[in-house]
């Protein structure tokens, strides 16, 4: 992937480029990372925010592609299949970083791609999608939404892909802080500083 990023200054923008894939590249790759499990946000039908925590699983920096998993019954799926427009937070409290990822969201389910990853789920991640209720459902005992039904296998399985759009990019520090956005349009991206 090309940039169009100006790298004369300083503060280079190409630097803040290749940090926040570095970052993301490393959020999929550790479990502990704090950016791995991002504040995902989509908007449902009546046109309200409704945000919930997820885990990354994946990220591809030739694409800039998000990859999570997700129960093909859940709320956000509907929401997403009727408005594909998406936002992730991310936030490492150490690092002092923050940033706002808006994009694109396409939805897997009942496919080759589903199923391979499926099987490279280990048996305690795949209890996730195999509750006999799809999330949300009413109960009356908290532990009613824990029976399992391994008959379901992969049918519930869905893969969230958000092809990131742009990146609003905050770095804290007593200093000064930084705020940048990355643009990306056609394979290039473009960035700019901005007012913290």
């Amino acid at each position: 992937m090309s940039s169009d990023i100006d790298t004369s200054r300083d503060h280079s923008l190409e630097t803040v480029r290749l940090d926040l894939i570095e970052a993301l590249s490393r959020a999929a790759r550790a479990p502990g990372d704090p950016l791995r499990t991002p504040v995902i946000a989509s908007v449902d039908m009546n046109g309200a925010p409704q945000a919930r925590v997820m885990v990354l699983r994946a990220f591809d920096p030739q694409s800039m592609r998000l990859r999570l998993f997700t129960d093909s019954r859940s709320p956000k799926v509907r929401q997403l299949q009727t408005k594909a427009d998406i936002q992730a937070v991310f936030y490492d409290g150490g690092q002092k970083l923050h940033f706002r990822v808006s994009g694109h969201a396409k939805l897997h389910t009942r496919s080759q791609m589903t199923h391979e990853l499926w099987d490279q789920l280990p048996e305690f991640g795949r209890g996730d999608y195999l509750s006999r209720l799809p999330p949300g459902a009413l109960i009356n005992d908290p532990t009613e939404g824990w029976h399992q039904d391994d008959a379901f296998g992969s049918e519930h399985f869905a893969v969230l892909d958000i092809t990131i759009r742009e990146v609003d990019w905050l770095k804290l520090s007593a200093s000064g802080h930084k705020r940048a956005q990355l643009i990306w349009r056609d394979g290039q991206c473009e960035g700019r500083w901005v007012t913290p």
